[in-house]
């Protein structure tokens, strides 16, 4: 039996150009907004930068 504010199993459809687009653009102005220490650690923290803030073998 289905509850009310349960989640439904199963994949969503496909995602379109439009909503890709609208996705990167909330990105760049949320990464356009932080700080420089913001930018620095999020880097750090996604493995792009290593801990001295130098740039990771793997994006070398």
């Amino acid at each position: 039996m289905k509850q009310n504010g349960t989640r439904q199993n199963g994949t969503p459809g496909p995602v379109t150009p439009e909503q890709v687009a609208a996705a990167m653009e909330r990105t760049v102005q949320r990464v356009r907004q932080m700080s420089q220490r913001e930018l620095v650690q999020s880097l750090k923290e996604a493995g792009i930068l290593t801990a001295s803030g130098k740039l990771a073998a793997n994006y070398r």
